[in-house]
Protein backbone atom coordinates (compact mmCIF):
# COMPACT_ATOMS: atom_id res chain seq x y z
CA UNK A 1 0.00 0.00 0.00
CA UNK A 2 0.99 3.80 -0.94
CA UNK A 3 0.01 6.79 -1.21
CA UNK A 4 -1.86 6.23 -4.82
CA UNK A 5 -4.20 3.93 -2.82
CA UNK A 6 -4.63 6.63 -0.28
CA UNK A 7 -8.71 7.81 -2.08
CA UNK A 8 -9.88 10.05 1.34
CA UNK A 9 -9.74 14.07 0.93
CA UNK A 10 -6.74 15.92 2.18
CA UNK A 11 -8.82 18.85 4.48
CA UNK A 12 -7.75 22.24 3.45
CA UNK A 13 -5.37 24.36 3.97
CA UNK A 14 -6.76 26.40 7.09
CA UNK A 15 -4.72 29.65 8.49
CA UNK A 16 -2.01 27.68 9.84
CA UNK A 17 -1.52 23.99 8.06
CA UNK A 18 1.33 23.54 10.59
CA UNK A 19 -1.00 23.28 13.51
CA UNK A 20 -3.07 21.04 11.58
CA UNK A 21 -0.06 18.42 10.82
CA UNK A 22 1.06 18.88 14.44
CA UNK A 23 -2.12 17.67 15.35
CA UNK A 24 -2.70 15.05 13.28
CA UNK A 25 1.14 13.44 13.86
CA UNK A 26 -0.01 13.38 17.65
CA UNK A 27 -2.69 11.38 17.20
CA UNK A 28 -0.69 8.85 15.55
CA UNK A 29 2.30 9.53 18.28
CA UNK A 30 -0.27 8.35 20.82
CA UNK A 31 -0.58 5.26 19.10
CA UNK A 32 3.09 4.89 18.74
CA UNK A 33 3.78 5.18 22.50
CA UNK A 34 1.67 1.91 23.26
CA UNK A 35 2.87 -0.04 20.42
CA UNK A 36 6.40 0.57 20.46
CA UNK A 37 6.80 1.33 24.37
CA UNK A 38 8.09 4.83 24.14
CA UNK A 39 7.49 7.19 26.52
CA UNK A 40 5.34 10.20 26.72
CA UNK A 41 6.21 13.49 25.41
CA UNK A 42 7.80 15.59 25.81
CA UNK A 43 10.76 13.69 26.78
CA UNK A 44 13.29 14.68 29.30
CA UNK A 45 15.92 15.89 27.47
CA UNK A 46 18.69 15.14 29.93
CA UNK A 47 17.87 11.54 30.34
CA UNK A 48 20.54 9.69 28.44
CA UNK A 49 18.12 6.87 27.30
CA UNK A 50 15.71 9.53 26.13
CA UNK A 51 18.52 11.30 24.02
CA UNK A 52 19.22 7.93 22.42
CA UNK A 53 15.86 7.66 21.06
CA UNK A 54 15.73 11.79 20.07
CA UNK A 55 18.94 10.74 17.59
CA UNK A 56 17.28 7.51 16.05
CA UNK A 57 14.16 9.94 15.00
CA UNK A 58 17.00 12.45 13.72
CA UNK A 59 18.99 9.46 11.71
CA UNK A 60 15.65 8.45 10.55
CA UNK A 61 14.95 11.93 8.99
CA UNK A 62 18.51 11.55 7.22
CA UNK A 63 17.66 8.12 5.54
CA UNK A 64 14.45 9.20 4.29
CA UNK A 65 16.09 12.13 2.70
CA UNK A 66 18.67 10.35 1.31
CA UNK A 67 16.11 8.22 -0.64
CA UNK A 68 14.05 10.93 -1.21
CA UNK A 69 17.54 11.85 -3.42
CA UNK A 70 17.85 8.78 -4.54
CA UNK A 71 14.42 8.97 -6.55
CA UNK A 72 15.57 11.64 -8.00
CA UNK A 73 18.43 10.38 -9.45
CA UNK A 74 16.62 7.34 -11.09
CA UNK A 75 14.06 10.18 -12.81
CA UNK A 76 17.80 11.33 -14.06
CA UNK A 77 18.25 7.91 -15.52
CA UNK A 78 14.98 7.07 -16.90
CA UNK A 79 14.55 10.66 -18.23
CA UNK A 80 17.62 11.74 -19.86
CA UNK A 81 18.71 7.86 -21.22
CA UNK A 82 20.13 7.28 -24.52
CA UNK A 83 16.65 5.11 -25.31
CA UNK A 84 14.90 8.30 -25.48
CA UNK A 85 12.89 9.02 -21.63
CA UNK A 86 10.57 6.93 -20.03
CA UNK A 87 7.67 9.56 -18.13
CA UNK A 88 5.72 6.71 -16.93
CA UNK A 89 8.80 5.39 -14.59
CA UNK A 90 10.02 9.08 -13.69
CA UNK A 91 6.44 9.70 -12.54
CA UNK A 92 7.02 5.95 -10.27
CA UNK A 93 9.81 7.92 -9.35
CA UNK A 94 8.87 10.75 -8.53
CA UNK A 95 5.89 9.53 -6.47
CA UNK A 96 8.51 7.71 -4.27
CA UNK A 97 10.17 11.15 -4.21
CA UNK A 98 7.52 12.54 -2.50
CA UNK A 99 6.80 9.66 -0.10
CA UNK A 100 9.93 9.78 0.89
CA UNK A 101 9.91 13.02 1.79
CA UNK A 102 6.58 13.13 3.66
CA UNK A 103 8.27 10.09 5.85
CA UNK A 104 11.34 12.86 6.23
CA UNK A 105 8.53 15.62 7.50
CA UNK A 106 6.63 12.77 9.76
CA UNK A 107 9.43 12.23 11.29
CA UNK A 108 10.73 15.75 11.88
CA UNK A 109 7.50 17.01 13.36
CA UNK A 110 7.66 13.74 15.68
CA UNK A 111 11.36 14.75 16.62
CA UNK A 112 9.95 18.42 17.82
CA UNK A 113 7.00 17.01 19.25
CA UNK A 114 8.75 14.91 21.96
CA UNK A 115 10.78 17.77 22.06
CA UNK A 116 8.89 19.99 23.60
CA UNK A 117 8.52 22.39 20.62
CA UNK A 118 4.85 23.23 18.71
CA UNK A 119 3.50 25.12 15.91
CA UNK A 120 4.41 28.46 18.10
CA UNK A 121 7.64 26.83 19.09
CA UNK A 122 8.47 27.40 15.18
CA UNK A 123 6.31 30.57 14.50
CA UNK A 124 8.05 32.92 17.54
CA UNK A 125 11.59 31.51 16.39
CA UNK A 126 10.92 32.66 13.33
CA UNK A 127 9.91 36.17 14.87
CA UNK A 128 13.43 36.60 17.00
CA UNK A 129 15.64 35.43 14.11
CA UNK A 130 14.48 37.42 10.80
CA UNK A 131 17.60 37.78 8.75
CA UNK A 132 15.88 38.57 6.04
CA UNK A 133 14.09 41.54 4.66
CA UNK A 134 11.25 39.21 2.75
CA UNK A 135 10.04 39.28 6.40
CA UNK A 136 8.93 43.24 6.51
CA UNK A 137 7.54 42.52 3.16
CA UNK A 138 5.25 39.24 4.54
CA UNK A 139 3.60 41.44 7.21
CA UNK A 140 3.01 44.55 4.53
CA UNK A 141 0.49 42.61 2.47
CA UNK A 142 2.74 40.68 0.01
CA UNK A 143 1.30 37.61 1.45
CA UNK A 144 -2.17 36.91 3.05
CA UNK A 145 -1.79 33.94 4.53
CA UNK A 146 -0.11 34.65 7.84
CA UNK A 147 0.61 31.19 9.13
CA UNK A 148 4.11 29.59 9.95
CA UNK A 149 4.95 27.51 6.67
CA UNK A 150 3.36 30.19 4.28
CA UNK A 151 5.96 32.49 6.15
CA UNK A 152 8.88 30.09 5.91
CA UNK A 153 8.64 29.23 2.46
CA UNK A 154 8.08 32.85 1.64
CA UNK A 155 11.16 33.92 3.50
CA UNK A 156 13.20 30.94 1.84
CA UNK A 157 11.99 31.42 -1.75
CA UNK A 158 14.83 32.11 -4.16
CA UNK A 159 14.66 35.60 -6.35
CA UNK A 160 16.75 33.19 -9.10
CA UNK A 161 14.93 30.18 -9.54
CA UNK A 162 16.42 27.10 -10.69
CA UNK A 163 13.81 26.13 -13.77
CA UNK A 164 15.56 26.70 -16.71
CA UNK A 165 16.41 24.59 -19.27
CA UNK A 166 15.79 21.37 -17.98
CA UNK A 167 12.93 18.94 -17.99
CA UNK A 168 9.67 18.61 -16.47
CA UNK A 169 8.30 15.15 -15.85
CA UNK A 170 4.69 17.00 -15.25
CA UNK A 171 3.96 20.36 -16.43
CA UNK A 172 1.96 22.92 -14.98
CA UNK A 173 -1.04 21.97 -16.91
CA UNK A 174 -0.49 18.43 -16.86
CA UNK A 175 -0.32 18.18 -13.16
CA UNK A 176 -3.77 16.32 -11.79
CA UNK A 177 -2.26 15.59 -8.38
CA UNK A 178 -1.22 17.91 -5.85
CA UNK A 179 0.99 15.01 -3.96
CA UNK A 180 3.56 15.03 -7.19
CA UNK A 181 4.00 18.97 -7.08
CA UNK A 182 7.37 18.49 -5.78
CA UNK A 183 9.77 17.25 -7.63
CA UNK A 184 8.41 17.75 -10.96
CA UNK A 185 11.81 19.60 -12.52
CA UNK A 186 14.97 17.94 -13.92
CA UNK A 187 17.48 20.68 -13.94
CA UNK A 188 20.89 21.15 -15.55
CA UNK A 189 24.46 21.96 -14.42
CA UNK A 190 24.10 23.19 -11.01
CA UNK A 191 20.90 21.85 -10.10
CA UNK A 192 21.45 18.40 -8.66
CA UNK A 193 24.49 19.97 -6.59
CA UNK A 194 22.08 22.62 -5.57
CA UNK A 195 19.93 19.94 -4.31
CA UNK A 196 22.35 18.15 -2.25
CA UNK A 197 23.38 21.47 -0.05
CA UNK A 198 20.10 21.74 0.83
CA UNK A 199 19.81 18.32 2.10
CA UNK A 200 22.83 18.60 3.91
CA UNK A 201 21.40 22.36 5.27
CA UNK A 202 19.06 19.79 6.56
CA UNK A 203 21.36 17.05 8.10
CA UNK A 204 23.40 19.69 9.35
CA UNK A 205 21.23 21.65 11.70
CA UNK A 206 19.56 17.96 13.05
CA UNK A 207 23.74 17.44 13.57
CA UNK A 208 23.97 20.71 15.55
CA UNK A 209 21.06 19.51 17.66
CA UNK A 210 22.39 16.29 17.85
CA UNK A 211 25.53 17.77 19.53
CA UNK A 212 23.77 19.97 22.24
CA UNK A 213 22.90 16.02 23.43
CA UNK A 214 26.18 15.37 25.65
CA UNK A 215 25.20 11.97 27.74
CA UNK A 216 26.94 9.71 25.02
CA UNK A 217 26.29 5.69 25.32
CA UNK A 218 29.61 5.21 27.04
CA UNK A 219 30.16 8.24 29.41
CA UNK A 220 29.48 7.65 32.91
CA UNK A 221 29.06 11.49 33.78
CA UNK A 222 25.72 12.94 32.95
CA UNK A 223 25.41 16.30 31.95
CA UNK A 224 22.22 19.04 31.73
CA UNK A 225 21.51 19.49 28.35
CA UNK A 226 21.71 23.12 26.47
CA UNK A 227 18.12 23.33 25.60
CA UNK A 228 18.04 26.47 24.21
CA UNK A 229 20.89 25.66 21.58
CA UNK A 230 19.41 22.19 21.20
CA UNK A 231 16.16 23.64 19.71
CA UNK A 232 17.26 26.33 18.02
CA UNK A 233 19.19 24.22 16.00
CA UNK A 234 16.16 21.78 15.43
CA UNK A 235 13.55 25.33 14.48
CA UNK A 236 16.30 26.36 11.85
CA UNK A 237 16.18 22.54 10.65
CA UNK A 238 12.29 24.17 9.74
CA UNK A 239 13.63 26.84 7.70
CA UNK A 240 16.21 24.07 5.89
CA UNK A 241 13.02 22.01 5.28
CA UNK A 242 11.68 25.49 4.14
CA UNK A 243 14.47 26.00 1.75
CA UNK A 244 13.95 22.51 -0.31
CA UNK A 245 10.20 22.79 -0.34
CA UNK A 246 10.62 26.13 -2.29
CA UNK A 247 13.80 24.47 -4.45
CA UNK A 248 11.19 21.62 -5.12
CA UNK A 249 8.08 23.55 -6.33
CA UNK A 250 5.89 23.13 -3.52
CA UNK A 251 2.87 24.58 -2.01
CA UNK A 252 1.53 24.96 1.12
CA UNK A 253 -1.45 22.50 -0.08
CA UNK A 254 0.97 20.23 -1.97
CA UNK A 255 2.87 19.80 1.44
CA UNK A 256 -0.37 19.13 3.23
CA UNK A 257 -0.96 17.01 0.51
CA UNK A 258 1.80 14.53 0.98
CA UNK A 259 1.81 14.91 4.15
CA UNK A 260 -1.55 13.84 4.71
CA UNK A 261 -1.42 10.63 2.61
CA UNK A 262 1.25 9.14 4.29
CA UNK A 263 -0.35 10.11 7.88
CA UNK A 264 -3.16 8.14 6.84
CA UNK A 265 -1.10 4.83 4.83
CA UNK A 266 0.26 5.28 8.66
CA UNK A 267 -2.98 5.54 10.04
CA UNK A 268 -3.77 1.87 8.17
CA UNK A 269 -0.94 0.35 9.46
CA UNK A 270 -1.35 0.89 12.93
CA UNK A 271 -5.03 -0.15 12.56
CA UNK A 272 -3.97 -3.18 10.44
CA UNK A 273 -1.25 -4.18 13.30
CA UNK A 274 1.47 -3.50 9.40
Amino acid sequence: MDCRDITEKTPIVNNDCLVQIFELQKELIDHYVKIEGLPPYPLNLDLKQNQLLIKDFSARIVEELGECFESYIMMEKVMFNENGPDQDVAINHLQNLNEELSDALHFYIELLIFSGIDNSGIFDYINNNKQNQRYSLFYDGMVTKKNTIGMGLYLMESPTPYYNCGTWIISDKDLKDEFLRGGRYLGTIGYKERFKVLLWDITYNLQMARNALKNKPWKQTQMLTDKFTYRQFLCETFMSFCRLFVFLGMTEESIMEIYFKKNRINKFRIVSKY
